[in-house]
Parts: C-alpha cells; structure tokens; sequence
C-alpha cells in the first residue's frame, strides 16, 4: 500500500502486485504450481495485457497473480537489490512512463524484460531476431535471488523464545521457592523437638542445675511477740534451726542464758 500511494498509479498491475507477492512472508504451494503448470503449457500470460488489470477470470486472475511474482523475483535475481531500489525510487515521480523508469534504471525496457524472461524460463521468445537486444538473456549479476528482509520471522522466533524461556524461569522460581519453605518447616520442626533443658535463659521451661532461682529474702512472720529483752524477733527469724522456745508470761525469756536448763512453775504465795 505504501509503495502504490508512493507510486500514484504511476506502475504496470502486474509490477504492483508481483511486488507485494514477492515480499509477502508466506508463498503458498499452490501458487507455484500453477505457475510450474504454466510452463509445461508454454501458456505464460502475455505481459501487456497485464499493465491495466488482471483478468476478471479467477482463475486467469490467479495465474496472473503467480507471474507476476515470478517476474519480480526474476528482477531482484538477475538485476540485484541496488538497481531494483532505484527502479522503486524512480517511480515516485510522474514525469515520466514506467518503460523510461526500467530503462533508466535497469537498462532494458518492458518488452525486452519480458523476452529475457521467456528466454530465461525457456518459453518462446516475445521478440524477433531482430527485435532483440544484445541483452544478455542470463543472469548477469546473481543467480540467487535476493529476498527482501523479513521482519515477521524476527518477531516470530522472538516470540517462540519467550515462550520457552518463560514458563521455564517461573518453574525455577517456583522450585526454589518450595525448597525455602521446605527449609523453614524443617527447622521449625526441629526447634519443636529441642528439650527445654537447652535454653537457659527460659526461666519458665527451663530446669536444668545451673537455672537462677528467684532470690525471696524475707522474713517469715513469728508467733511471738516482735520484741523482747533480748531484743526484737527478727534476728532469730534467719538463724538456723531457730525455733522460738516455749515460754511462761511469769518468766522472763530463758534462752539468753545458757546457765538455765529448765524452766520451772511458778510459785504462789496463797497467803497473799
């Protein structure tokens, strides 16, 4: 489209379409075999009554289409990609016919492109002996043909790379992920089944020999009176193995006194 708006109208059909034939990613089969039928029939379309229109015949139509194709790829092979882009470029201007474009810049006309062709495929020949130029009727620059660069195939592998590169870093991913959480259920399991015994500093769950008892000094409270002759309860509370004695409210505390082995009863004086 960008090439025949370029062009204005100013090219044959069969150059119009041959070249978007040519350039097209697919080719299918069955278009080459029509053109290989056409051939062996030596029934090739004649190339002028192509420059207007193709046939309205769908089938003529088709064959058509395949020749055109042909003949495109015929010139980028035999005149080489340089001298093809000056023809493309030389039809932008529409001071001139298509015919003075292959002249000026292929250095044939239509009628003599279309000879060497026929030549080339051997068909019969369009032109007379004498109608014919010293042209050469082979190749003269390449034998293989040059195809335009194909972008869609980039895209393509491109796509079918990230298609496999992918679905293969999120497998990765995935992997590493489950080894992780593996790792940490393992090691949660494990800090389960450790003993108490191995963490000092858990008071509460720990009671191995070397666990810190709280420190609780105080004094228990006495069933005697807090204070005496012999001075207040409390410096018996912490003394070992002291037990307040039993004493009589007549007698003075005896346990001061290590002369006094028994307590005696008191006496009462009944006359008083």
């Amino acid at each position: 489209m960008v090439f025949h708006q370029a062009a204005q109208g100013n090219v044959p059909t069969w150059f119009d379409e041959g070249l978007a034939v040519y350039n097209q990613a697919y080719h299918e089969a069955n278009m080459q075999n029509t053109f290989n039928d056409e051939l062996t029939k030596h029934s090739l379309l004649p190339l002028q009554g192509l420059d207007a229109s193709f046939p309205r015949d769908a089938q003529k139509a088709y064959q058509a289409y395949a020749q055109s194709w042909k003949l495109v790829s015929y010139m980028y092979a035999t005149f080489g990609l340089k001298k093809m882009a000056a023809l493309i470029q030389a039809t932008h201007s529409t001071d001139q016919s298509f015919d003075s474009d292959l002249q000026k810049s292929l250095g044939v006309d239509s009628s003599q492109l279309e000879n060497q062709w026929h030549l080339r495929l051997n068909q019969p020949a369009t032109l007379s002996g004498t109608q014919q130029t010293q042209q050469p009727a082979t190749p003269a620059v390449d034998s293989k043909p040059v195809v335009a660069a194909d972008t869609s195939d980039s895209y393509l592998i491109a796509a079918g790379g990230l298609l496999i590169v992918v679905p293969l870093l999120g497998g990765i991913a995935l992997l590493v992920f489950v080894l992780i959480n593996r790792r940490k259920v393992r090691a949660q399991a494990a800090l389960q089944q450790v003993p108490n015994s191995m963490y000092p500093g858990n008071y509460i769950n720990y009671s191995g020999p070397d666990r810190q008892q709280p420190n609780h000094h105080y004094s228990q409270p006495s069933a005697y009176s807090p204070a005496g002759p012999y001075g207040p309860a409390e410096q018996y509370a912490n003394t070992a193995n002291s037990v307040p004695p039993s004493y009589s409210a007549y007698q003075p505390y005896p346990w001061g006194n290590p002369e006094v082995t028994t307590m005696e009863e008191p006496k009462l004086n009944i006359e008083e």
